[in-house]
């Protein structure tokens, strides 16, 4: 039927109204209806429009008290719909129960022979219906003790806490299943999980809502706040209780996107349009969050080079350079991707200032003290021969952030104040002092040990461990340190005393342990070369009666120290003796004797004496390599801390050998030769000892190809640094983070003045793909022979890929000076790699014919 328009004349006759009156009274409301309807279609004006509304209001209030919501709520709509005049006079009737409507329903489950049929559809009723839990706990139809008031007000007081903090289960256990009032129990869980970001849980709770429950209503509203989708698709009152909670949060989501799409695109007009709509929209859903968006869009603006200005007025207002602003500014700046290391240790020093002033923490608090350990941390990924460059030049433009403050709140301003001359943050030793200060932990005692090291300044060194020393004088760690700095300087006494002090703390400390080993084995060899027999009788007593002395091949040295003794007093038969019980203590007579021989040259025995105490001619053991013994005495020499001196006449035999049998040496004899051949100056003996590791495989192939590196002539810079690179990537796959860090100290170590140009290209960290690793590694286990003098390898892309180190593809795009080649210059390429005749010979550059 289509809306009528009644007009204004046309009133029911007495007797009409009076018929529709009885009906009404005699509770048959249906049969108004149909009468109030003949009356309207006949007169069509607002009299008799009046009388059909009421007969309507009649029937759906009869629909509603029957049981029958939904057909009482639907022909409510359609009336208010058809009859636009009428929404006043219905628009009451089936909705909330107030007191009075609610007393009424609830009165009769106070009498307690109520028939079982009658309790049921009122507690249905009460389901369905009922919204205001305020009436039904204060209803005094009810006895106080009711279950029904019980629940009501167990529920009530659950719903006010719901949305200020958590709600105890127990307050909402004595509301079972079956109780009229369950919906309510749901439809408080599910509003604790939204809060507490359980989304799963909260989605289960909606669930288990009845859908014809008086709580239903609410979870489109609670659902679309949960997922944040279609809150546009709901009723008014939904739409404004989803803003109201914070759950319209789709349009703010689209404008964020619409934001960082114009961040991205880097124009000006778009970036400050979309600022000006996105703020509006955060102020007006998510009022408590416009403060963090405003400093993050000035950050991201800060970084694009747009006027202050002009973001602040997009904006709204400026954002506050409080204590969270200026952590987002440090961590924006300390991103790797970005050089401002310095900014960024200013921004968190900002930071202090602030967070101290919000009181987060104090200034000597452990969050301060993290704080320093993490701008020394900061400091510490420069390198160090750019670091004092970059430090006085960041010094010297950096104006502070004082215009930061222009537009902020006083207090803000004045903590900014604080110390706004004092550098400090720029210098990482005032930064662990700082850390060390307020809490004295070993780990930031070795990392500030770390950091003075990389100048190899001892001075600085020994006050860091003094500084250790006094804050905790129960560690015996930094007394090892200074027992080691001592020692280098020679000063035995005073490293003895450290020792002492050590050993009196933690003498069970292994570290302590062989610290007594080798002072003992330094003052020996220190004796030695002075020619003090009685002293030298004395260290290799006390060297004796170390229970570490006995372990490994140590006991060698034992010998060794009474064979020098043997020489100084010039005793030929009891020095064979002692030659003869290392030979048979280690089993092979190699080993014994160039480990003998590096004792003498330790401490100072001339050539022709050892010549004259030492065997002349060598035989090895059976089924024994010379490269096994070297490697033996060169680990025994490691052992007890200095390296042994290879003859260069020992290196053909030795490459000879292992040009042989190189992949029967196992990898940690190859290795610690290599080493020793590293440092004796013997490059090609490591080059062939790099060989034998690279063509054995496995997890072993990083470490040689470092090895490879460090043996290559001073000339080949660039393959130097191509194994270095694939050495880090292969150690990164096998988590060796320890050779990651010795090959990036190799690669940015310091180098020849007259070689620095050529060692900085290619210095900085590359990212290599897989086909490069594995042409690298196949071009190197394919260089058995050290390259000759002067002689290098061809880097240009024609011959990379000739080697199989790059792909077709990737010459192309390596090809210096290369422009976009036409089709005709492609096909001509493809050809001549195909091999077909008829064509020039390929030329060793990738471009134009």
């Amino acid at each position: 039927m289509s809306p009528q328009s009644p007009s204004s004349a046309g009133v029911p006759t007495a007797a009409e109204a009076a018929r529709v009156s009885a009906l009404l009274a005699g509770g048959d409301a249906r049969g108004a209806v149909e009468a109030a309807k003949e009356i309207h279609k006949r007169l069509k004006s607002a009299h008799s429009e009046t009388l059909l509304v009421e007969a309507y209001g009649a029937r759906v209030r009869a629909l509603f008290d029957s049981g029958r919501p939904a057909e009482g709520r639907a022909l409510r709509e359609m009336v208010r719909e058809r009859y636009p005049g009428s929404s006043g006079r219905i628009k009451d009737i089936g909705s909330a129960p107030r007191e009075a409507s609610v007393e009424a329903l609830v009165t009769p489950l106070a009498d307690l022979a109520l028939a079982p049929e009658r309790r049921t559809a009122i507690e249905s009723a009460v389901r369905r219906d009922v919204v205001d839990l305020n009436a039904l706990a204060e209803c005094a139809a009810l006895p106080t003790e009711h279950p029904l008031r019980r629940s009501a007000e167990a529920l009530r007081r659950a719903l006010a806490a719901v949305s200020s903090g958590p709600v105890e289960e127990a307050a909402l256990a004595e509301i079972s299943r079956r109780d009229p009032l369950a919906p309510w129990k749901m439809l408080i869980r599910a509003i604790a999980c939204y809060y507490r970001r359980e989304d799963d849980a909260c989605e289960r709770c909606l669930q288990g809502i009845d859908a014809d429950s008086a709580p239903a209503r609410l979870v489109p509203a609670l659902r679309a706040m949960l997922t944040g989708k279609g809150a546009r698709k709901l009723k008014p009152a939904a739409r404004s209780l989803c803003e109201q909670a914070g759950g319209g949060l789709e349009e703010l989501r689209d404008a964020l996107h619409g934001l960082d799409a114009a961040f991205i695109s880097q124009h000006k007009t778009p970036i400050l349009r979309q600022i000006q709509i996105t703020t509006g929209l955060c102020r007006k859903t998510c009022p408590d969050l416009e403060e963090l968006l405003r400093q993050k869009i000035t950050i991201q603006a800060k970084a694009l080079g747009l006027k202050t200005n002009a973001v602040k007025s997009g904006m709204g207002g400026p954002a506050l350079k409080n204590a969270r602003f200026w952590r987002l500014f440090a961590s924006w700046a300390a991103d790797p991707k970005r050089t401002r290391v310095f900014e960024a240790c200013a921004s968190w020093e900002e930071f202090r200032k602030q967070a101290v002033r919000e009181e987060w923490f104090s200034n000597d608090s452990p969050e301060a003290a993290a704080l320093y350990r993490h701008m020394a941390g900061l400091l510490e990924r420069l390198p160090k021969e750019d670091f004092e460059g970059a430090r006085t030049q960041f010094a010297r433009e950096f104006a502070g952030f004082q215009h930061y403050y222009d537009d902020q709140p006083p207090e803000i301003r004045t903590a900014a104040r604080e110390g706004v001359l004092d550098w400090y943050f720029l210098f990482p030793d005032n930064l662990y002092a700082r850390a060390c200060r307020i809490d004295p932990h070993p780990e930031t005692f070795e990392r500030w040990l770390r950091w003075a090291g990389r100048s190899r300044d001892s001075k600085a060194i020994d006050e860091v461990a003094e500084a250790w020393c006094k804050a905790l004088p129960a560690d015996s760690r930094p007394l090892l340190v200074l027992m080691e700095s001592a020692e280098r300087r020679a000063a035995l006494k005073k490293a003895m005393k450290y020792l002492e002090e050590a050993e009196s703390l933690d003498a069970v400390n292994p570290e302590v342990r062989r610290a007594r080993l080798r002072l003992l084995v330094s003052s020996a060899i220190r004796h030695l070369k002075q020619g003090k027999v009685q002293l030298l009788q004395q260290d290799l007593s006390e060297l004796q009666s170390l229970p570490q002395a006995r372990e490994k091949d140590r006991p060698v040295f034992l010998l060794a120290l009474a064979w020098a003794c043997a020489v100084l007093w010039n005793d030929p038969a009891e020095a064979a003796r002692y030659v003869a019980e290392a030979r048979d203590l280690m089993s092979s007579e190699v080993a014994a004797v160039l480990a003998f021989g590096e004792l003498a040259g330790q401490g100072g025995i001339d050539w022709q004496t050892r010549e004259r105490y030492l065997p002349s001619e060598l035989r090895l053991a059976a089924k024994e390599s010379l490269a096994g013994a070297v490697s033996r005495a060169c680990a025994w020499c490691l052992d007890l801390g200095f390296a042994l001196a290879l003859p260069d006449n020992w290196a053909p035999p030795l490459q000879e050998e292992l040009g042989r049998q190189g992949s029967s040496t196992p990898p940690e004899q190859l290795r610690i030769l290599g080493e020793t051949a590293l440092v004796t100056n013997l490059r090609e003996l490591a080059y062939a000892c790099s060989a034998a590791g690279l063509g054995q495989g496995g997890a072993g192939e990083a470490r040689f190809l470092l090895l490879r590196a460090r043996s290559l002539p001073g000339h080949d810079v660039e393959r130097r640094n191509e194994c270095i690179h694939v050495a880090v990537e292969l150690a990164r796959r096998q988590r060796d983070m320890a050779l990651v860090d010795e090959a990036l100290d190799l690669l940015r170590g310091p180098k020849p003045d007259w070689l620095g140009w050529i060692h900085s290209m290619g210095a900085a960290e590359a990212s290599l793909s897989a086909r490069q690793i594995e042409g690298v590694l196949k071009r190197e286990k394919a260089a058995l022979e050290y390259p000759p003098r002067g002689a290098s390898l061809c880097y240009c892309p024609a011959c990379r890929l000739e080697r199989g180190e790059i792909s077709y593809e990737e010459a192309h795009i390596e090809d210096a000076g290369a422009r976009p080649a036409t089709l005709e210059e492609v096909f001509d390429e493809l050809l001549d790699v195909i091999g077909v005749t008829g064509r020039k010979k390929r030329n060793r550059r990738l471009g134009r014919r």
